[in-house]
């Protein structure tokens, strides 16, 4: 007995009780019009709960992604401030559910491979800043990049002078 059956004489009355059991609904006129309400409240939370929820990105197998350091503890710095937003590409492996990657890691990382699709990011390889610049052809000759010179910075974004080998300024 519990000491609530011990000081009152009787059960206590809870909403789970109050579904579960069909005598107590029948029986008061007022738990029918209360079961109502509580079915009610528990679609509008649901409804409230899943306005935040949204799918999560879909992955290839064999495709690229990065790496979020959220969960991952490596040697690099001693405070995740000084640590990278996302770590190499790295190649999808399989899914294992419809929120959970295997990915292709080197032999020495020492963390699992199976990753959340929120620690996840589509890698998509970055020519904004001079990282990839493409070779300048001019009929038979080739110019490779030799310097990447930060010029100045307009409301557009940075801006960036290319010193080109071979190429006479």
């Amino acid at each position: 007995m519990t000491p609530f059956e011990l000081a009152i004489g009787m059960e206590v009355i809870t909403p789970l009780a109050l579904t579960q059991d069909s005598t107590l609904s029948t029986n008061d006129p007022d738990c029918g019009t209360f079961l109502d309400h509580l079915q009610r409240s528990k679609e509008r939370m649901v409804r409230y709960a899943n306005k935040k929820r949204h799918p999560g990105e879909v992955f290839q197998v064999g495709e690229l992604v990065l790496i979020s350091p959220q969960n991952i503890t490596l040697l690099r710095n001693i405070t995740h401030k000084f640590n990278h937003r996302y770590y190499d590409p790295y190649k999808v492996s399989m899914q294992i559910n419809p929120v959970t990657y295997k990915l292709e890691l080197p032999d020495m990382a020492q963390f699992h491979n199976a990753f959340h699709v929120s620690l996840l990011k589509r890698f998509k390889p970055d020519t904004k800043y001079g990282r990839d610049v493409p070779l300048l052809q001019d009929g038979d000759n080739q110019f490779v990049p030799e310097a990447i010179i930060p010029d100045c910075t307009t409301h557009e974004g940075p801006q960036f002078l290319i010193k080109w080998k071979g190429l006479v300024p």
